[in-house]
């Protein structure tokens, strides 16, 4: 409603599904709310840099820090968030670690 702002992607840990809106997190702690859905984003957003892990969230690989094993798994982002990964998504989220 402000007008446009404008992020380096680098910034981004992740994004937060919140019904028609995305929450932005970024590195320096600031929050973006920003009226399109998740799928907008998911589809803008460059595979090999970002990963959707759930239905409510998109993360950067590049702030991943560890991934917890277990019924419902989750990421540990570098600023200690726990992101989960749904069961759907957790074989191909798996795969992007794979040695070839």
């Amino acid at each position: 409603m402000e007008g446009l702002q404008f992020i380096n992607l680098d910034d981004i840990v992740y994004c937060e599904s919140q019904d028609n809106y995305t929450k932005f997190f970024l590195v320096d702690g600031q929050r973006i709310m920003v009226s399109k859905t998740i799928k907008h984003f998911e589809e803008l957003l460059n595979p090999n840099q970002f990963f959707r892990v759930h239905r409510s969230n998109i993360v950067n690989l590049k702030y991943i820090e560890k991934y917890v094993k277990g019924e419902v798994g989750y990421i540990v982002m570098k600023q200690g968030e726990r992101i989960p990964v749904s069961r759907r998504r957790k074989e191909s989220f798996l795969q992007l670690f794979q040695y070839q």
